[in-house]
């Protein structure tokens, strides 16, 4: 799978709709993003789009790990 490479959303505290939109319609497909930060507009953005927002400052390979762990357990 080739990677999708989106534009960053947030410059210095500065953002443009436009762009978070185009990540969002990139994105649209993942089950959840993973952040060490979010701002309640893009997180309750994303959650419009079904996206779930995992926010943490651990490591991101435990994070995911975890996440993955609790997902496969929802469909169960």
């Amino acid at each position: 799978m080739m990677p999708i490479i989106v534009d960053h959303f947030c410059q210095g505290g500065y953002s443009e709709k436009a762009t978070l939109e185009n990540i969002i319609n990139a994105i649209s497909d993942c089950k959840a993003v993973l952040v060490s930060k979010i701002g309640e507009s893009p997180k309750e953005k994303l959650h419009n789009a079904g996206i779930e927002v995992i926010e943490s400052y651990d490591v991101i390979e435990k994070v995911a790990l975890e996440f993955h762990q609790e997902f496969t357990e929802r469909k169960e």
